[in-house]
């Protein structure tokens, strides 16, 4: 089960597909991230033997997120289960620690890569045909969660429509959306996002070239393509593959030259700060921390792969490592089935 750390209502439904799990299919031990070892429920909660004050209580908690969904599951037991932290409890705290340091510099890295991205935006109302510029606002909705990625890429696709054979993944996204190939519908869905995100960037790149002919716009479409993706890292809202890029991007991009390449387009001076440079690095750490934690996972799983006792089990983790959950699990000999909680708002 794919976690969402900040929605309550994220929260509620894991605890509901546990719950379900338990009843349904008997699953007796759930995962969870964040603690290391059998979880204690017991200790804070089970003095409490009035089981509606119990759940009171334990709601409280968790309508603040001071408890997650496993968690209230197992204090509000429906169907006996046990809980397990599966995580490295120091690189899990120590990660923390990274988001904390990170966060504290956002506001200011986000107004230093708004100025970038201000001075970049003029090179294109300067020098950029229309299509690019219809491109240009749909990738900013979806930046923004304002559209879905299959409402993108059936948006950009009418825009310029795509070769199957280039952009295999794509088509199949969305034939088997519109009904054209529901055959295709179950494989679309476990899709590799490491794979989807670098046939996209293909795609955009391939598109960016039907109309962008010269140099010049070709390396403004990449400095505002980067810029967008580091503001994402920013804000801590990459998915893993969108991490990679960023972190290669990062390593990359350089203030100065970047300010040269402006001055001499725009044909006036300019100042960028480079603060944002280091203080973005600390988002990278965070990423960094967050990969290195899968092998405590890896650890976990091999052991529950050698209990004979169980057959199924629930993992509830961050979103972030699911590709990285889903490679261990197939090395691992296990077959799988990753859900989201649904989230409405």
């Amino acid at each position: 089960i794919q976690d969402a750390h900040d929605s309550l209502e994220a929260q509620e439904n894991i605890a509901k597909i546990i719950n379900y799990a338990a009843e349904r299919y008997g699953v007796k031990t759930v995962f969870e991230e964040g603690y290391e070892g059998p979880v204690p429920t017991d200790d804070y909660f089970g003095f409490i033997k009035d089981p509606a004050i119990k759940g009171k209580v334990s709601y409280f908690l968790l309508d603040k997120l001071r408890i997650g969904g496993a968690e209230y599951a197992h204090i509000n037991l429906k169907r006996d289960f046990k809980l397990i932290g599966i995580d490295n409890i120091k690189l899990h705290l120590e990660n923390i620690r990274q988001y904390q340091k990170s966060a504290r510099h956002q506001a200011e890295v986000a107004k230093e890569l708004e100025a970038i991205q201000k001075e970049i935006q003029k090179l294109v109302n300067q020098y950029f045909p229309k299509e690019i510029k219809e491109w240009m606002k749909l990738r900013k909705r979806l930046n923004e969660n304002q559209i879905s990625l299959l409402d993108y890429l059936k948006r950009v696709i009418e825009l310029v429509p795509t070769q199957e054979k280039a952009y295999p993944n794509i088509a199949a996204i969305v034939r088997a959306e519109s009904g054209q190939d529901k055959a295709r519908l179950e494989k679309v869905k476990s899709l590799d996002e490491k794979v989807l995100f670098e046939e996209i960037e293909n795609f955009e790149s391939d598109f960016a070239k039907e109309f962008l002919i010269d140099t010049k716009t070709q390396n403004i479409f990449e400095y505002y393509r980067n810029i967008s993706l580091l503001a994402r890292l920013n804000e801590m809202r990459l998915t893993e593959p969108e991490f990679e890029a960023a972190k290669d991007i990062q390593r990359k991009i350089n203030t100065r030259e970047l300010a040269e390449f402006i001055a001499k387009n725009s044909k006036k001076s300019i100042v960028l700060s480079k603060k944002w440079e280091l203080s973005l690095r600390n988002a990278i750490r965070f990423y960094e921390l967050a990969h290195s934690r899968d092998s405590a996972i890896e650890s976990a799983l091999a052991r529950f792969a050698h209990d004979p006792s169980e057959k199924i089990a629930v993992l509830v983790f961050g979103g972030f490592h699911k590709n990285g959950i889903r490679n261990i699990l197939a090395k691992q000999g296990f077959s799988a089935l990753i859900v989201s909680p649904k989230i409405t708002s």
